[in-house]
């Protein structure tokens, strides 16, 4: 099986990228010859470009360069978002769309590919996967992103101690004003258990100054009485 496939045109979408990946691997292997049938094609799809006439003739191509290369313009487009917007690869990570955003570049890849290309990417996957871990571990994106997840995470932490101080700083305040409205309420309650004690204390003196005006007077009038009774007692004895 050769290992070249700049000969065959693919229908699929991944034929750009195996094809890179070819290259990559066959770099180190004796070139190999051409079929003539390539050639042909390509003359084929020269002769295709070159018809058509006014604005068609720059769309056909770019639709053409598209539709061979999605995946990688794709890719290139995610990382231009991800610079573009940090913020999303932010919210991929909380959502851990991360995690499961290769597995689902390699399974479309895979659904994408010629029965005859599988064999040609099995020998080039460890490339694939080094290239993929080195970018995601060591650009520098990955680094930025990694330092924006890392100060949103402080940055949430630390909001989230300064709520917890504030709640404190609250409960502290409350527990504080109840403490003075207790004081408050006992300092009242005092002074009026005073007020009473003093009524009470007053109401005492009143009654016994009563009682000794009752009984002076009682004794007043007993003496008197004493000395009426003398008194006739005397006009008798004369």
């Amino acid at each position: 099986m050769p290992f070249t496939f700049s000969h065959r045109i693919s229908h699929f979408l991944a034929y750009s990228s195996v094809n890179v990946a070819n290259r990559l691997t066959s770099s180190h292997r004796k070139p190999q010859a051409i079929p003539k049938g390539g050639i042909v094609i390509r003359a084929n799809l020269q002769s295709n470009q070159a018809n058509g006439s006014g604005d068609s003739d720059w769309a056909k191509p770019l639709m053409n360069f598209a539709s061979k290369n999605f995946l990688p313009l794709a890719l290139v487009g995610g990382v231009a978002l991800g610079l573009a917007n940090p913020t999303l690869g932010c919210l991929a990570d909380s959502y851990n769309l991360s995690k499961f955003s290769t597995f689902g570049i390699f399974a479309i890849a895979g659904l994408t590919l010629c029965t005859e290309e599988i064999g040609a990417t099995t020998e080039v996957w460890p490339v694939g996967l080094f290239g993929l871990v080195n970018y995601a571990t060591s650009s520098p994106t990955s680094r930025i992103h990694h330092r924006d997840h890392m100060s949103n995470k402080d940055d949430k932490k630390k909001k989230k101690k300064k709520k917890k101080k504030k709640k404190k700083k609250k409960k502290k305040k409350k527990k504080k004003k109840k403490k003075k409205k207790k004081k408050k309420k006992k300092k009242k309650k005092k002074k009026k258990k005073k007020k009473k004690k003093k009524k009470k204390k007053k109401k005492k003196k009143k009654k016994k100054k009563k009682k000794k005006k009752k009984k002076k007077k009682k004794k007043k009038k007993k003496k008197k009485k004493k000395k009426k009774m003398k008194n006739d007692e005397e006009e008798e004895e004369e």
